[in-house]
């Protein structure tokens, strides 16, 4: 359900579908879920629900972070012009107990966005 809300772009209804099955059916949403609903937030330039779903999936869905849900969210914060907060994701990629490698797309991520949102 959240996966074709977010295709549609129809962002509302793919939270309100997240919030039941966090609290309804007390099921944790994977990271492609994650990652699908952060496009959207990206889509939709919001930050308050983008950093909403990063802080669950950091402390609530013992979600692995990788360079997708990495990518994910800097692209949240470069359509919105948050280069301040795309460093700080870039810095919680660093850090020593959990290095994740930046790649290629990600890099291409933020040149791209910072400069459509100049």
């Amino acid at each position: 359900m959240i996966k074709g809300c977010t295709k549609r772009g129809d962002f509302k209804q793919a939270l309100y579908y997240l919030h039941l099955m966090i609290n309804k059916y007390n099921i944790k949403p994977d990271s492609i879920t994650c990652n699908s609903l952060l496009s959207v937030c990206a889509n939709a330039c919001d930050i308050q629900s983008a950093e909403l779903i990063w802080n669950k999936m950091m402390h609530d869905f013992d979600t692995d972070i990788d360079v997708i849900v990495i990518t994910s969210m800097l692209n949240v914060y470069a359509k919105c012009g948050e280069t301040n907060k795309m460093m700080e994701i870039l810095n919680y990629s660093e850090r020593p107990e959990k290095f994740i490698s930046i790649n290629e797309i990600t890099c291409t991520t933020i040149y791209v966005r910072i400069f459509e949102s100049e």
